[in-house]
């Protein structure tokens, strides 16, 4: 029999190759899963409800790279065919996955079987987990405190040991937020790399949060490159992302930015994991420069919320009419009514602008990484701030403030979202007792691979693997 401490310090990696080599069974694993959520969700809030029976492909090799490793899928767009989606809201409650995604069907044959659906913040709209329709959910580091968003509850789940990884999505920092504040792995492929799901895969990627690295990589191998008809057709650019999170890679020129022009200040907890992580990279031989991308900070957050807002409306309208509500105060929460009703009164012209404003910024962004190999900054301005300090029922309808509100706590994630670049989280902490704050790495289009190379190498050195938060299902007397 699997204890519940012995799953959760288990990887997805060696999970599967336990299960692969009959150590254990799929069954074991499962109930495992099953059991540290039980131990765990009653103090984070962090699944809203089981899939039962587990969601799994009937006909997946014994092989499959993860067969057998319980997984857990975002309750937002997670694309997995007849399983339900409330995508944090009372508009869509109940509402039932009608067609397989090519992310989710690559995950089926992975191997991966979902149990249960996380938390997520109303469309994924806030930087915080706190919807109307479910409630807020905790940090498992300190419960007080919001694990962030939108992917707050597969990150806070993944945190306290219930599944290796989790189904998370982006679309201006919604996997790396909750990585940074969780301390966990969390990577935004490139544009394109993962399966375009619609139009909006200009800004918005899918992947997992996950512990290791390795997790990370190895997922990334299963899910990337485009389907048949894609109009976004990027290709991976190494046949095996896994493999190069043991190459060691060569001395690299790492451009580290404090902050950016005209932004918010960056707090002084995170500014030392930035300086812990370049300080490990010195001593592994690679030379980091202060630099900053000529690009301020007003106007990358103005575009995040002009690209967001017009997208939203076909969204909403679609699933309104498919599921037979309307849009209204009793449905939506202020930050989505109001993003909607302004999307309602923009111009097409508005949109070809803000796309024009796109191409220009991922331009910039394309002179700054020519003087390095990899841009270093910290994941996040600012430590885990308090559950209820952006409740988005205490928004006014009408007033989007709350988007810049919001954004000054994650001033580094939105533009490799804007600019299509991969970006990597990585939970490197100054000091072991502060809340998680991480550090972001940001390479040129389709460099997972490097980034990888160095997330291993700076894994291997600045060691996270031990640390745990105070919920997690480890700790739980009831282990067996």
């Amino acid at each position: 029999m699997l204890r519940v401490d012995e799953y959760a310090a288990l990887d997805g990696v060696a999970l599967a190759e336990k299960i692969r080599t009959g150590d254990i069974s799929a069954e074991e694993a499962i109930e495992a899963a099953l059991k540290a959520l039980e131990t765990v969700n009653g103090s984070l809030n962090a699944v809203t409800g089981l899939i039962e029976p587990p969601a799994r492909a009937c006909d997946t090799d014994p092989d499959a790279p993860f067969f057998g490793v319980p997984y857990l899928l975002k309750d937002l767009s997670h694309g997995w065919s007849g399983v339900r989606d409330d995508k944090g809201s009372y508009l869509t409650q109940g509402y039932i996955e009608q067609h397989e995604s090519l992310f989710a069907s690559r995950s089926r044959q992975a191997g991966l079987i979902a149990i249960a659906r996380t938390n997520t913040p109303e469309f994924g709209m806030n930087g915080m987990t706190e919807p109307r329709l479910y409630g807020p959910t905790a940090n498992p580091w300190d419960i007080t405190r919001s694990p962030g968003g939108s992917s707050g509850g597969s990150a806070a789940a993944v945190a306290a040991g219930v599944t290796p990884f989790a189904y998370a999505n982006d679309g201006g920092g919604s996997i790396r937020l909750p990585a940074a504040w969780c301390g966990l792995v969390g990577l935004k492929p490139s544009r394109g790399v993962n399966p375009a799901r619609d139009v909006n895969a200009w800004i918005l990627a899918e992947h997992v949060v996950s512990r290791t690295v390795r997790d990370t990589a190895k997922m990334l191998d299963v899910t990337a490159g485009p389907g048949k008809g894609a109009y976004l057709l990027t290709s991976p650019a190494v046949d095996n992302y896994a493999s190069a999170v043991e190459i060691e890679p060569k001395p690299l020129r790492i451009g580290m930015t404090r902050q950016l022009r005209e932004g918010p200040s960056t707090n002084d907890i995170c500014i030392a994991s930035l300086e812990t992580a370049a300080k490990a990279c010195e001593t592994l031989g690679h030379e980091v420069c202060e630099s900053v991308p000529n690009l301020d900070y007003p106007e990358i957050c103005q575009l995040c919320s002009d690209l967001y807002t017009p997208c939203i409306v076909p969204y909403i309208d679609n699933l309104a009419q498919e599921i037979g509500r309307e849009p209204s105060p009793d449905t939506l929460e202020p930050p989505a009514l109001t993003t909607y009703r302004l999307g309602m009164n923009m111009k097409a012209s508005s949109l070809i602008k803000s796309l024009d404003k796109l191409a220009w910024m991922s331009h910039q962004m394309e002179i700054f990484m020519e003087g390095i190999d990899i841009w270093l900054t910290p994941a996040v301005s600012q430590p885990p701030c308090l559950t209820g300090e952006f409740d988005p029922m205490a928004y006014r309808i009408g007033d989007p403030s709350f988007w810049h509100q919001e954004m000054a706590l994650y001033t580094f994630l939105p533009l490799a979202s804007i600019t299509g670049q991969p970006s990597l989280v990585l939970p490197i902490n100054a000091d072991a007792s502060m809340l998680p704050t991480g550090i972001q790495l940001v390479g040129p289009q389709r460099s997972e691979h490097l980034l990888f190379q160095l997330a291993g190498q700076l894994e291997r050195t600045v060691p996270w693997s031990n640390r745990h938060p105070k919920i997690h299902a480890a700790n739980s007397p009831a282990t067996a």
